[in-house]
């Protein structure tokens, strides 16, 4: 209604558990399919920053960004894991990305990839390990931009990364970069979510 919270991001996770975050007051729950009620683990999961993405791992756990500033701008946030139960957070200390983790990706080598509005792209080769290893994608690596929105995998294992900048395509086994823009036929704006087709 009129003042209330507002739906954010949702996700439902590999057991059909629906996970949900609102905005205003910023909450996180969790609707579990076998109870049929609404869990809300916002003090569980001790994270005040907005909550931004979600992602299933592929070990069943569920990924969770949020708004992880550094310095000045520190913000209790960061990178959620849920696993066996509990909740485990990561932050810029950590290796995860400063900024707002805006989208989670797993791709089919079952690597986690995160885009960041402040630190590029991230990858972690290993999302079950206790303490993930973080690789960053940035300008240093020749990202366009380290404000990234989306992120997304085709068929031939390459990584789409949508900037403000354009596409960014990142070619693993070389570790090449190609630049799509606006003069190869991208529209002017950002783009903001990416998806992959079956072909």
């Amino acid at each position: 209604g009129a003042g209330g919270p507002s739906l954010g991001s949702q996700l439902e996770d590999l057991r059909g558990d629906v996970w949900l975050s609102t905005v205003g007051p910023m909450s996180l729950m969790r609707w579990d399919r076998a109870t049929g009620r609404i869990v809300d683990l916002t003090a569980e999961a001790g994270v005040v920053a907005e909550f931004a993405s979600f992602c299933n791992g592929p070990d069943g756990s569920v990924w969770i960004g949020t708004g992880n500033y550094g310095g000045q701008l520190a913000t209790n946030g960061g990178l959620l894991r849920y696993s066996n139960g509990r909740f485990d957070r990561l932050t810029v200390a950590d290796g995860v990305p400063d900024g707002w983790l805006r989208a989670l990706y797993v791709d089919r080598a079952g690597r986690l990839w995160i885009a960041s509005s402040l630190g590029g792209l991230v990858r972690v080769d290993d999302p079950a390990a206790e303490r993930p290893r973080f690789v960053a994608y940035t300008t240093a690596e020749g990202l366009s931009s380290d404000n990234v929105w989306c992120v997304v995998e085709d068929l031939w294992g390459r990584i789409y990364a949508g900037t403000t900048r354009g596409v960014d395509r990142i070619d693993l086994k070389s570790g090449a970069v190609r630049h799509y823009t606006s003069a190869d036929g991208l529209p002017k704006t950002q783009p903001q979510c990416a998806f992959r087709d079956r072909n």
